[in-house]
């Protein structure tokens, strides 16, 4: 391309004239400058994946040359092909001369956020602090958010939400992304009175989701009247701004105050107007507290919860008794579960099993805050065999098995057997107010060749072949009662071979 032409790009480039490039670059022929500068344009056109392409065909010539990395990377970045876009852009940075400016670095890291890599993000948002730019302050609010680092986060959050409202002082409006964010991270630390003051002090009406953020704190403070008008008005601006979807799933939280405030005609209403076909099965106010009351007499005093934010016809909370002095170990429990009854067969109704609630004892040394299969799984089977009555519509009760499909993660476990807690005495009963009672039953993960034993000689019989290093608190090395007898199986293999 000859210098005259290169400028009068240049120029137009500069004067944002993007469409008069690409027809002054119309008829020239194909190659790798001008194939370069009229993909820029494209870019800057909002045409990604036309650049994208046309940037493919030198990626050959482009190999080693920093601005096709760039360019195509950008692409890809608004094509949100985000592994392709770091590929490129820390090809980029590693041939670039000159360090990353602050808009590249907070694009990288928000691509590694993207591509689930929060850890990277954080690292390479920090490696370039812009503390006056409120997309980097989002970022690395987002990244500790999904490590599940909510204190790393909030100072962030509440750092972008500053800066947007000073940019745009007449529209703070424009600060309601930041303001949801931190609106979400009061609520995961179980701040719920520092959300509501925060939410109440925004200067504008708030939208459909702060409606809705302020509604659910209310009422995770038991405020239930407080939280009601926001919850319908959440209800009101959603049909005005969403996707009936939306409307519908904020109607679905007005059900649950409404039942809270014992006005089940209106939640009725609610529920037929919205299509909420499914009933809701929820604990009275008064059942929880019963139901807590149990947990910490007999189990543990718990200050963490697993909060279940969307729920079907059950909502599943998972209570976390941490390790003490006395009990070296986590006890989850969940909570909710026996809202529901189960439909027990006729033979066993005088036994009083329609209510339950499900338990498992973790090592002290369990990440239970981990999303990695090898410790999620006890709180994911908590939750599938918390929902199995409802969603197969069976019963459980002590002394059943559930097998798993396939080994449970880093262990050779393959089945679950539900048991009366071995270690908590008089936890296996909770009497509610109405006289009606809640079983309690722990999972015991066992080996395919106990579960086998279990169906072939009961229950009883597998028990009585754990001796005293059996412990309830899961130990995924521990020894398989029912283990071939390996000199046997070997004398066996030798015998058919001869």
């Amino acid at each position: 391309m000859n210098d005259k032409l290169l400028d009068k790009v240049t120029h137009l480039h500069e004067d944002g004239e993007h469409e008069k490039i690409l027809e002054l670059l119309e008829n020239e022929p194909s190659e790798y400058e001008r194939d370069g500068l009229y993909a820029r344009a494209l870019n800057n056109l909002e045409r990604f994946n036309e650049a994208k392409e046309l940037l493919l065909k030198h990626a050959k010539n482009g190999e080693n040359d920093c601005v096709w990395h760039y360019r195509i990377g950008y692409s890809y970045y608004w094509l949100n092909e985000y592994e392709n876009f770091i590929n490129h852009f820390e090809r980029y940075k590693e041939l670039n001369s000159t360090m990353m400016s602050l808009d590249e670095t907070a694009m990288l890291g928000y691509g590694y956020l993207q591509a689930q890599n929060p850890q990277k993000a954080i690292e390479i948002l920090l490696s370039y602090p812009d503390e006056q730019n409120s997309f980097w302050n989002t970022n690395i609010a987002r990244s500790y958010a999904y490590l599940e680092k909510y204190k790393e986060a909030l100072p962030y959050a509440l750092k972008a939400y500053d800066i947007v409202c000073s940019e745009y002082k007449d529209n703070t409006l424009e600060a309601t992304p930041e303001a949801i964010m931190v609106s979400f991270l009061y609520t995961e630390l179980e701040e719920f009175q520092k959300d509501i003051e925060f939410i109440k002090s925004i200067p504008y009406e708030q939208s459909h989701a702060l409606n809705n953020a302020l509604a659910y704190s209310y009422a995770r403070l038991n405020r239930y009247e407080e939280a009601l008008p926001y919850s319908l008005k959440a209800i009101e601006l959603a049909n005005q701004e969403c996707e009936f979807e939306d409307e519908k799933f904020y109607a679905s939280g007005a059900v649950i105050i409404y039942s809270n405030l014992n006005e089940q005609q209106k939640a009725d209403e609610l529920r037929e107007k919205y299509g909420l076909t499914e009933e809701l099965w929820l604990y009275t106010q008064e059942e929880i507290d019963c139901i807590d009351h149990h947990i910490e007499k007999t189990i543990g005093v718990y200050e963490d919860v697993f909060h279940e934010m969307v729920s079907d016809a059950l909502h599943i909370d998972i209570c976390i008794a941490k390790p003490t002095p006395q009990r070296d170990f986590y006890t989850l429990v969940t909570m909710g579960m026996g809202a529901r009854k189960m439909d027990i067969p006729d033979e066993f109704k005088e036994y009083e099993l329609e209510r339950a609630e499900l338990m498992i004892c973790l090592p002290k040394n369990w990440n239970i805050s981990s999303d990695d299969e090898r410790y999620y799984w006890a709180t994911r089977w908590l939750k599938i065999l918390a929902r199995l009555p409802y969603t197969d519509d069976t019963w459980l009760c002590d002394g059943h098995t559930i097998p798993t499909g396939e080994p449970l993660a880093g262990t050779s476990f393959e089945c679950i057997l539900l048991e009366k807690p071995y270690t908590f005495k008089g936890a296996d009963v909770c009497e509610l107010p109405n006289g009606e009672k809640v079983k309690f039953y722990q999972l015991l993960p066992l080996y395919k060749e106990e579960m086998e034993y279990k169906l072939e000689n009961g229950v009883e019989e597998l028990i009585e072949l754990f001796d005293d290093d059996f412990s309830d608190v899961v130990n995924v090395k521990r020894k398989n009662y029912c283990e071939p007898n390996k000199a046997i199986t070997k004398f066996m293999q030798n015998f058919k071979k001869k």
